[in-house]
């Protein structure tokens, strides 16, 4: 029942605001939002989204949790057709992200940023962002965890998506005449 779902949400919203709890009204909204797009109801989800992190960026600036809420609003931005968007947006939440204290979080957003990127045609900043999530997972996790291993996997299609098939061959470590015929 969408239509019960909504006003739960919508009462839960303004409830938070009525608290005066705005971080958690911020995050209400984001939530409001992720159900909104959940039910293919993109507008209303980008609205909800807007919502979100103007409260955060009015009471509180920097606070990583709007840093997580701007990289749902860019995967929107995303499935909505407008990369360019997407991009500013990702790159707003890694502005806001410790890329030592929350290295888990600033790797996920240089993995979206890497292919939201590629996908408004800048090779360069994708392969800028890699470069930076593989810096993070590197230090963080170490060359052989499953995290670093996710990011020499989208690395690697970057690397073929610009014909450079050895060199993704030689990340993954396979045989170069796989990769070349």
């Amino acid at each position: 029942d969408i239509d019960a779902a909504d006003a739960h949400w919508e009462r839960a919203v303004e409830y938070m605001r009525l608290a005066d709890q705005p971080a958690g009204h911020a995050v209400m909204l984001s939530n409001m939002a992720l159900h909104y797009g959940m039910t293919g109801r993109y507008d209303e989800s980008d609205a909800a989204f807007r919502r979100s992190s103007a409260v955060f960026r009015e009471h509180a600036p920097g606070d990583p949790t709007h840093a997580n809420v701007l990289r749902l609003y860019s995967g929107l931005q995303f499935r909505m057709r407008r990369p360019q968007e997407a991009l500013a947006t990702i790159r707003e939440s890694i502005a806001i992200l410790d890329r030592d204290r929350q290295s888990y979080a600033y790797f996920v957003a240089q993995l979206n940023r890497a292919g939201f990127a590629f996908a408004a045609g800048d090779p360069a900043q994708a392969f800028d962002a890699i470069g930076e999530g593989l810096d993070v997972a590197f230090a963080a996790f170490g060359p052989d965890s499953d995290v670093t291993r996710r990011m020499y996997a989208v690395f690697a299609r970057l690397l073929l998506f610009a014909g450079r098939d050895v060199d993704a061959a030689r990340l993954v470590d396979v045989d170069d005449s796989r990769w070349c015929d």
